[in-house]
């Protein structure tokens, strides 16, 4: 018989990829097909690790084509391509835009 406590339960809820899927979905983002820049779309990709079922990053385009991702309290990073994170911040990734 496997007991989770309170906080297990509000962990694993609150680290939900859904939960961060959901809220995006929310404010007008919708699955993207790629990571390709294009005029007039903001993009962003959600990193995931599926081993745990928990949501990792969010990095964000910018209107050069690279992503930036934040580092807790550090400054901004600027980076290529999301796959450059992969294995730090997990290992699939979900990508989602907004039309202006």
């Amino acid at each position: 018989m496997i007991v989770s406590t309170l906080n297990d339960i509000q962990q694993t809820l609150i680290r939900s990829p859904e939960r961060y899927i959901f809220h995006f979905l929310e404010l007008g983002f919708d699955e993207a097909l790629n990571d390709s820049y294009e005029e007039g779309v903001t993009k962003i990709a959600i990193f995931i690790n599926t081993s745990r079922n928990h949501f990792m990053h969010v990095s964000r385009q910018l209107t050069t084509g690279k992503w930036a991702s934040k580092l807790g309290d550090w400054e901004d990073i600027e980076h290529d391509i999301p796959e450059d994170l992969l294995g730090f911040y997990g290992d699939r990734i979900i990508y989602m835009e907004k039309r202006l």
